[in-house]
């Protein structure tokens, strides 16, 4: 690996991406930062072709660290052969895809002949990324790497078996995405009372085994498969793989008579675990997360209801709320309630929370905090993965986790401000790791216009409409870019060149560009957004590497 072109590209103020030659080498990299360690790097996530790397600025130089990384990358072996002897996990597929048979018609083949070239191959987890529990799985035939869609499908079922560039992959729960589906499987791929949750971690051998409705019957290979099947992957893409409680018996303080459009349960969110695909989470505003903790006693990142209005709960037992965030009429028994100090509410009471009129959520922490189960330390859902608790329903009861730790404050520490739809909000911007894909012309588009924030927006990511779309540079207008690291705050610009800001349930990896980076202390005024609200993007000296550097 000596002597081999490394790049170090921004990604926000507190990620950068090393990008090198091959996913061989990306391996490589990423095994040598995980035996040594690097001060003030707090996460490492392999991909396609680069590691993100996500650090502390507070115990880290980053500017100074790229050389450092440049070096370490450039002199790093390449992995050897490690004689794996573990069987390969065998995983049945229904060769029925959406895009099956569009597959077989870009090949020239029949659907049951592109079924066997696909399960005739042993692959292995190179990564996992997206979303958890989804494997990227190398070792794909050439004649089956295909493009991504132009634009991703809102939700793809769970279970499908999908193709894309160089990588096969297995969608673990329904979720958006834009690889092209050929099969699927009932498998379950992420149990997350497991030591090591995903079915499938980094260097696990798989074999698919066809059902033999879909594929050729049992006999010789076709002459395709004979013709197109590589050899076996090299080891050299093998690595290495890597608590939940239970709040039970706790009687509820309320319950909910109406959820509005949707409620949901929120803390600090789930940190530390990229390599698993599982992003932070968390509320999408923790500051007013925080707010309405405090007015009840409670630790700051305690478990407190996300709403977005529109919400009625009754009470069981007496019990003190507040509630912070978006602004909205609140009443408790019909009569108007103030937000900015704690309610004590009593049996047979009722809290109303109307639709906001500035702002998108509204946070209601309950003395004590909410108790559901934790999952992976943390009672947040997470809107991509379907982690943590299910979104409230009508009659759900809602308990108090405990004592609080603190005294009940008299008043709250302001929040906001709050927008209301048409308002304008401006976030600051950094270049992203794929500036360079996109003409000048689409980053004046991007910094000099005005964009709407639709009504498809949600805690994944605020998708936005302008005048026109962001178009590309001429080399990359057909460009395929392997996946690589996200964070919260990236925009990312598909084909359809109308840019999505990622929130806090954004996918860990993704493999549209990302233009550029929302700068760390304006991520919350992403998650406070109303359809219909305008955002302008200010460019900021906020990223500490040097776009191409």
């Amino acid at each position: 690996m000596a002597g081999a072109v490394v790049r170090i590209l921004p990604l926000g103020d507190r990620a950068m991406l090393v990008e090198l030659a091959s996913l061989a080498r990306v391996l490589a990299f990423d095994a040598m930062l995980r035996a040594n360690p690097i001060e003030g790097v707090t996460q490492v996530v392999p991909a396609a072709r680069t590691v993100a790397l996500h650090v502390d600025p507070s115990r880290v130089d980053a500017a100074a660290l790229s050389p450092q990384l440049r070096e370490l990358a450039r002199t790093t072996a390449s992995p050897v052969e490690q004689g794996t002897v573990d069987a390969p996990v065998e995983i049945p597929v229904n060769y029925d895809g959406f895009d099956l048979d569009l597959v077989a018609d870009d090949l020239g083949a029949t659907p049951a002949e592109v079924a066997e070239l696909h399960s005739g191959i042993e692959y292995t987890v190179a990564f996992n990324g997206f979303s958890p529990g989804f494997p990227y799985l190398a070792g794909l035939p050439a004649a089956l790497h295909l493009p991504r869609l132009a634009s991703p499908r809102a939700r793809v079922p769970r279970g499908s078996v999908a193709i894309a560039g160089e990588f096969c992959g297995i969608y673990p729960t329904p979720s958006p995405g834009g690889w092209r589906l050929i099969g699927h499987t009932s498998v379950p791929l992420w149990d997350s009372g497991a030591a090591v949750p995903p079915l499938l971690p980094r260097g696990t051998r798989v074999r698919f085994v066809p059902r033999m409705s879909a594929a050729q019957p049992a006999g010789e290979p076709s002459s395709l498969t004979q013709a197109l099947l590589p050899p076996a992957i090299s080891a050299e893409v093998r690595g290495s793989g890597a608590g939940a409680g239970n709040d039970s018996g706790v009687p509820p303080v309320l319950t909910v008579v109406d959820p509005g459009p949707l409620t949901v349960i929120e803390d600090g969110g789930r940190p530390g675990r990229l390599g698993w695909a599982v992003s932070p989470g968390g509320a999408a505003d923790p500051g007013s997360l925080h707010a309405a903790n405090r007015l009840v006693g409670n630790a700051p990142a305690s478990a407190a209801l996300e709403t977005v209005g529109g919400i009625s709960l009754s009470a069981r037992r007496r019990t003190v709320v507040a509630v912070s965030g978006a602004r909205g009429r609140v009443t408790v028994n019909g009569a108007e309630a103030d937000p900015a100090r704690p309610l004590l509410l009593v049996p047979g009471d009722s809290l109303h929370l109307a639709m906001p009129a500035m702002g998108a959520r509204i946070y209601v922490a309950v003395r004590g905090g909410v108790a559901v189960p934790r999952v992976l330390d943390s009672r947040s859902f997470d809107a991509l993965s379907d982690l943590g608790p299910r979104p409230l329903r009508p009659g759900d009861d809602v308990a108090s986790a405990g004592r609080a730790p603190f005294s009940v404050a008299e008043e709250a520490v302001p929040t906001g401000p709050y927008p209301a739809p048409g308002d304008l909000v401006t976030l600051r911007i950094s270049p992203g790791p794929r500036a360079n894909w996109f003409t000048r012309h689409a980053w004046e588009l991007l910094t000099g216009r005005e964009w709407e924030v639709t009504p498809e927006s949600n805690r994944v990511g605020v998708r936005l409409r302008g005048e026109e779309p962001l178009p590309r540079a001429d080399r990359y207008a057909d460009a395929e870019l392997a996946s690589e690291g996200l964070v919260a705050g990236a925009i990312q610009v598909p084909p359809s060149g109308a840019p999505l800001v990622f929130g806090t349930n954004h996918p860990t990896t993704g493999g549209y560009p990302v233009i550029a980076c929302v700068a760390t202390t304006d991520l919350p005024r992403i998650g406070q957004l109303p359809a219909g609200a305008r955002v302008r993007f200010e460019p900021s000296a906020i990223s500490f590497v040097q776009p191409g550097a």
